[in-house]
């Protein structure tokens, strides 16, 4: 997702947050999940590289600490601004061989 908008842009870890969801299954965790870096992207300009997700696949909870920056013009390349994830084609696959498929709107 953060190829799309920042260009495939190298970004630095230098800041780090926390992310804790819950939801009525798995496909509104995955939507959740990157509305939610999807809003941190939009309100707070900011972008991300490295996720350490704790998945409850049983409960559907997540729990991350995502590590990134700021957006900066100077350093970053400007991608593709993503408006909304979506619903349409969404798919996940919580066996072996694992697969997810999400469509983004832009």
């Amino acid at each position: 997702m953060f190829d799309i908008i920042a260009d495939n842009s190298e970004i630095e870890s230098v800041g780090e947050y926390e992310i804790q969801l819950e939801a009525n299954d798995l496909e509104q965790l995955l939507v959740d999940w990157l509305g939610e870096l999807l809003f941190l992207n939009t309100a707070k300009n900011l972008v991300f590289n490295f996720f350490n997700v704790i998945l409850d696949d049983k409960k559907f909870r997540l729990t991350a600490h995502v590590f990134g920056e700021k957006f900066d013009i100077s350093k970053h390349k400007i991608g593709m601004e993503i408006k909304a994830v979506t619903y349409h084609i969404l798919e996940v696959r919580n066996k072996h061989p694992y697969h997810v498929q999400v469509l983004f709107d832009i």
